[in-house]
């Protein structure tokens, strides 16, 4: 078996794909501003051909592009905007047939500015690759939405799933019986995740019986049936 491995960013890699080529897509996004990654600065959106003048918020003042990581950007509706340009590629390289699956986590809103927790640049934490910046993180800004409050990304996200033309075919809950321990103490730690199951067409190929788990006793069935 040969594996490649494309290493650009993921809207001109998916664009360089044959249509319809991909039996299978699994893939989780960048959370929204949760995590910093050196070096992964790119431009979203506006004209290609544009010389860039980036200005506030690092948007372009001549095509309204904006540079930066996927999952900081200044507000969470340009985060949505900028994983359904990637969905709607990918939805050019899957297969009709084929299966699509997208873990995602959620935010919440708030983010403390100053103290000991943010320094006056942006960094990557040691340990867990916080963003920390002078301003805040961005959903610090986030406005008309109570603080502390679950942002809803991924329900959100689904809903422009479907309005992009996927079928959504499950919401499976990821379990994590191994969580990383939180140090809140005003609401449950989180342990689980949204992966949704998306497809393109009504019909698709899908083994369930290759995932089934086996009955822990297989004559309970049989014991149920009477004479």
């Amino acid at each position: 078996m040969t594996v490649k491995i494309i290493n650009e960013h993921v809207l001109s890699a998916l664009k360089k794909l044959p249509d319809e080529s991909v039996d299978c897509i699994i893939t989780s996004p960048p959370y929204y501003g949760l995590r910093s990654y050196k070096g992964a600065e790119t431009v979203w959106g506006g004209d290609t051909n544009c010389t860039h003048e980036w200005g506030i918020n690092s948007r372009c003042s001549k095509c309204g592009a904006w540079k930066g990581q996927l999952g900081l950007e200044p507000s969470y509706e340009m985060y949505l905007d900028h994983l359904l340009m990637v969905t709607a590629e990918l939805k050019c390289v899957l297969k009709k047939t084929g299966t699509f699956f997208w873990d995602m986590g959620d935010t919440y809103v708030g983010g403390h500015i100053g103290g000991s927790i943010y320094n006056k640049e942006w960094h990557i934490s040691n340990t867990d690759a916080i963003p920390q910046i002078k301003q805040g993180r961005p959903q610090s800004h986030v406005k008309d939405i109570p603080e502390k409050s679950l942002l809803m990304i991924p329900e959100r996200f689904a809903i422009g799933m479907i309005e992009q033309g996927w079928i959504l075919r499950n919401n499976i809950i990821w379990s994590k019986h191994n969580g990383m321990p939180s140090s809140v103490k005003d609401r449950f730690s989180n342990k689980w995740e949204y992966i949704f199951f998306f497809t393109k067409a009504k019909r698709y190929y899908f083994d369930l019986d290759a995932v089934r788990k086996p009955l822990a006793d297989p004559g309970r069935m049989l014991r149920g049936v009477s004479g």
